[in-house]
């Protein structure tokens, strides 16, 4: 028969009243009452029951995160660095609940019954309606990756724009005047941001933007695919550099330049976008763009963890933690 608090108040010499308080990080307890509490605890191999504990506090301790949907717009290794670094940091706490905004018809099934607070990764203006949802039930809520016009709500993102124009700029510099981009899912926050980093470099520095080199994409691998071949097949203009908008297309993409029996850099330097945990394997390593997704849902997380057990928090912040270039061989120097 598993340890109840009452075992562990007789074990530790208190009150069942002071374990509940203990077990809970309640500020009340002394460090050592708390210690002697959570030795008894481990010793006993004590497991807390979550389904009366959150009918004795009237609280779920589940938090979800919530995607716009899942599909391409969602990139693999974007969704499972989101997905992990949450986790992680919630553990201990909290249920991690994963959901699609696209999945429900009525929001009004979602309730502060079902969730402390919520984690919305938002990758268009179509999901306001549901942030203002959670605002207007007061659940408390972040939101990662963009920030929605005329909503009053914390939001942590990286500059996606600035971020592009820098790495189109860094291509430039190396001589490359000529640069393919093949855009993210149409629609999305992403995909604009970054296409719209694209134009501003070549603005900047003189280019003239040409529209056929701009190839549609989706963010998966065959589009990558898809679009280096159409690329190659360029008679009137040849570009010397690709700009992936993600690196799952720069992956696809590197494959039918290899399987045309081309080489990177030499024949097309290729750049990508989330620095994905395989970006560094490829062979030459691909240079891409590293978006900070552990710091911005560290602080997501650590600011709706402070919302929940806080009600008093009434402000609202907008964070902005820098993208960092990852410059490695797939680019060629051909000013030299």
């Amino acid at each position: 028969m598993p340890y109840t608090i009452k075992d562990i108040a007789k074990a530790a010499g208190v009150s069942v009243a002071t374990v509940s308080r203990a077990l809970n990080n309640s500020s009340l307890i002394k460090k050592e009452t708390m210690d002697k509490i959570k030795a008894a605890a481990e010793e006993l191999n004590y497991v807390p029951n979550s389904s009366a504990k959150s009918l004795v506090m009237n609280r779920s301790f589940n938090i979800g995160l919530f995607f716009t949907a899942f599909d391409p717009g969602v990139t693999s290794g974007f969704f499972y660095k989101l997905s992990l670094t949450v986790e992680k940091l919630i553990r201990d706490r909290y249920h991690l609940i994963i959901r699609s905004i696209n999945d429900y018809k009525d929001y009004s099934v979602i309730t502060r019954k079902l969730f402390d607070g919520v984690i919305v990764v938002s990758q268009t203006g179509d999901d306001d309606a549901f942030i203002k949802h959670l605002l207007k039930i007061k659940l408390p809520v972040v939101v990662v990756n963009r920030v929605p016009e005329n909503i009053k709500v914390d939001t942590f993102y990286s500059d996606e724009h600035d971020a592009v124009r820098k790495l189109v700029k860094y291509l430039i510099k190396m001589g490359h005047k000529k640069i393919a981009f093949v855009k993210g899912k149409k629609g999305t926050f992403s995909a604009q941001k970054r296409f719209q980093g694209y134009v501003d470099a070549l603005n900047e520095s003189g280019i003239v933007f040409d529209d056929t080199l701009v190839f549609d994409g989706n963010y998966s691998l065959a589009a990558g695919y898809d679009a280096m071949r159409k690329i190659i097949a360029l008679k009137d203009v040849r570009p010397s550099a690709v700009f992936f908008s993600n690196d799952d297309m720069a992956f696809g993409g590197a494959k039918f330049i290899y399987e045309s029996g081309m080489k990177i850099p030499a024949d097309y330097s290729i750049v990508g976008f989330d620095d994905t945990k395989y970006a560094s394997y490829m062979s030459p390593e691909l240079t891409t763009i590293n978006r900070p997704v552990e710091v911005i849902l560290k602080d997501a997380a650590k600011r709706l963890i402070e919302k929940i057990e806080n009600k008093n928090i009434d402000s609202t912040i907008s964070k902005c933690i820098d993208a960092k270039l990852m410059i490695r061989d797939s680019i060629l120097n051909i000013k030299r």
